[in-house]
């Protein structure tokens, strides 16, 4: 017969492990949130987007994020690499809180970074559609890169080479708007190719 004090204490000592490694140790999943504004620049070579990247840490133990780029969904080797945090999504001048670095997102939070991507040869996936990148980051230093969801995009609404800001919510979105990106795209798909595969000479009013 069980003596019931001590299946008392082994239940009780049970518990404070339990709780103390739910509470205290447990590594928990990273998740990434829709985007609800971004900024960005659709001019030739370059293609730059600036996005606010929420992270949130399920667990109680902190984690470590070491790489952080975008890939195009459907596309392996179409990928924005992250250069730079910035100050807010809205570019202004002198906005650059610093190059990338590892940051800590501690136990059950979330930590938002404005993300500055840059990708050579995106203006081919300009259309008019939205654009769904793949967050995919490294963490604790190691070198595998792990996806932690899709963030949707709507690309199609950029409608100039100067880097500014685009709401994410159709619901606010003008026909005017809409026009002006139809004719920038058709502008971009119209011009001619690099001469001997070089870059073609800047025309002015380009994005940083």
């Amino acid at each position: 017969m069980l003596d019931a004090p001590l299946v008392v204490s082994v239940s009780a000592l049970a518990f404070t492990v339990g709780s103390f490694y739910w509470l205290q140790a447990r590594t928990g999943r990273l998740k990434v949130y829709p985007v609800s504004t971004f900024s960005g620049s659709a001019a030739d070579p370059s293609f730059l987007l600036r996005l606010p990247i929420m992270i949130y840490n399920s667990g109680a133990k902190p984690r470590v994020v070491s790489g952080l780029r975008l890939r195009f969904h459907g596309e392996e080797s179409a990928l924005l690499e992250c250069h730079t945090f910035r100050v807010g999504v809205r570019p202004t001048s002198d906005d650059i809180e610093d190059f990338f670095y590892p940051y800590v997102v501690p136990g059950r939070e979330v930590v938002t970074k404005f993300a500055h991507f840059r990708g050579e040869g995106f203006l081919r996936l300009l259309t008019d559609r939205p654009s769904s990148f793949v967050v995919q980051v490294q963490h604790e230093g190691k070198n595998k890169w792990k996806a932690l969801g899709e963030v949707v995009v709507h690309t199609e609404t950029m409608y100039t080479g100067s880097y500014i800001s685009y709401s994410n919510n159709p619901g606010v979105w003008s026909e005017d708007m809409l026009g002006k990106a139809k004719e920038w795209r058709a502008k971009l798909a119209a011009k001619p190719e690099p001469p001997n595969g070089g870059p073609m000479p800047e025309e002015g009013g380009g994005a940083p």
